[in-house]
């Protein structure tokens, strides 16, 4: 009786990280999903150097 809940504890447990790990790798491979990244980047505006001066060491 104890090693079926084992095991049956074990299979429910790798079911889940398979579940979990196979959404954040779909998620980012949709058709589509880069086209918000890319307009997102373009938005932000661009970095000016900074005068040596203002930073500090």
């Amino acid at each position: 009786m104890k090693t079926k809940l084992k095991v049956l504890s074990l299979v429910i447990s790798a079911a889940l990280l398979n579940a979990c790990g196979t959404t954040s790798d779909a998620s980012a491979t949709k058709v589509g999903s880069s086209a918000p990244q890319a307009k997102a980047e373009s938005t932000q505006p661009k970095v000016k150097p900074v005068d040596e001066k203002y930073i500090w060491i």
